[in-house]
């Protein structure tokens, strides 16, 4: 997972890496339990605080300060995102870089990002659909790909 490897990039001495996730949401779950299975071959603890609402992720993210992590990892969870800022103030309140999986992220607050820029992935899907439409692209055969990159 190319966040995790940033992770220890910009925190070295990294052991223990803390995730707030709204569990309801199916792809953060799905997010959530592949990057303790890749954390784990890392060498890495990814210790996890539970929301069920954005009013909620400060005091998440405060029980993971409690729980001693030496860095955050925000994944693509909507309820997350829309409390993002609370979560940023807890990361500079007590000095633990805040790092993300979307491009967006760095713009509210974390550290940087390694993922997905929808913005891109909009123009993106744009030049595909001239490419379909001008005869330049046949969609059952085509290799379509999102484009991660580093923020």
């Amino acid at each position: 997972m190319p966040t995790l490897e940033l992770i220890k990039e910009v925190v070295p001495d990294v052991n223990k890496i803390g995730m707030v996730y709204n569990p309801a949401e199916a792809n953060s779950a799905y997010l959530v339990e592949a990057a303790t299975a890749e954390a784990e071959k890392m060498g890495l603890e990814l210790v996890t605080a539970t929301v069920s609402n954005s009013n909620e992720i400060g005091t998440a993210a405060e029980s993971l300060v409690g729980q001693d992590v030496d860095a955050f990892m925000s994944i693509n969870d909507n309820t997350v995102v829309s409390g993002f800022e609370a979560w940023v103030k807890v990361a500079i309140d007590n000095q633990i870089p805040l790092l993300g999986t979307s491009a967006s992220m760095p713009g509210l607050g974390a550290v940087a990002s390694y993922g997905v820029n929808p913005y891109q992935e909009g123009l993106d899907s744009g030049d595909y659909v001239v490419q379909v439409l001008n005869g330049e692209l046949d969609l059952a055969t085509a290799v379509i790909r999102s484009r991660m990159r580093f923020c």
